[in-house]
């Protein structure tokens, strides 16, 4: 997983906050010191989970979809967790442990 929450999150917030425009990866990769080849990686994650729309193309880029409040933390880190058992343990937590972990964004 390595530093790929933190960008996830950076780049989700960025986009979140500046909803009506469209941002490369090369630009979120400059926001999130980052490369962009790591940003276009996390973001199909996001792509496939509704919350990022993408659109190819030179006025292309990757804009915010929906409501960001609907969007857990723990969610961001399961997508970029590549650990089964913590899904599970997340899963199957208390519900009290759940709401804690999952602060909205």
């Amino acid at each position: 997983m390595g530093n790929d929450f933190i960008v996830m999150i950076h780049c989700l917030t960025y986009l979140a906050i500046h909803h009506d425009n469209r941002y490369s990866s090369k630009d979120l990769a400059f926001n999130a010191c980052s490369n962009p080849a790591i940003v276009r990686k996390l973001m199909s994650q996001a792509v496939k989970k509704g919350w990022v729309s993408t659109t190819v193309g030179k006025q292309g880029g990757y804009q915010w979809q929906g409501d960001p409040k609907k969007v857990k933390i723990g969610e961001i880190f399961l997508l970029v967790s590549e650990d089964e058992r913590l899904e599970k343990a997340f899963k199957i937590g208390r519900a009290s442990c759940r709401e804690r972990v999952c602060l909205y964004v």
